[in-house]
């Protein structure tokens, strides 16, 4: 609040240690007294992390290789019966330093361990049980 005397304006009580405060935090601020977070992300599937990774497009790039390379196997188009959750995760720096992050190749194997991977395709039943599963119906027609 400024109130107005016979020498000109002058702050009272609430503005003056506002000014204060507001001074005293920028200066903390720049002196690097603040917290600093780094992002990481967890990969969980069924509940159970399986590691961290430093981009969750890590784990995008990690599940296509995996689809192609079934797809290619069997010679199917294949997608995920169900995909991983990736969540954020704020680290301090020195949980930073400390943390293991996948490598491409460790992603990828844990990922292949732990998803499922469905195909389309038709079921030649006999006598009540499955006996093969085929491609489409002109295959099972044959």
């Amino acid at each position: 609040m400024l109130i107005r005397t016979s020498q000109g304006w002058k702050g009272k009580g609430f503005l003056g240690a506002l000014v204060i405060l507001i001074t005293f935090g920028a200066l903390a601020f720049a002196s690097g007294s603040h917290q600093a977070f780094n992002i990481a992300y967890a990969v969980v599937i069924d509940g159970e992390e399986i590691g961290l990774v430093q981009d969750q497009a890590e784990v995008h790039m990690a599940l296509g290789e995996i689809e192609k390379c079934a797809a290619a196997e069997c010679g199917l188009e294949v997608e995920l019966a169900s995909a991983p959750v990736i969540q954020c995760r704020h680290l301090s720096e020195d949980e930073s330093a400390q943390a293991a992050f996948l490598s491409a190749e460790e992603l990828r194997d844990r990922l292949s361990e732990n998803v499922i991977l469905t195909a389309p395709a038709v079921a030649i039943i006999v006598d009540g049980v499955t006996a093969v599963g085929v491609p489409d119906e002109k295959t099972a027609a044959n």
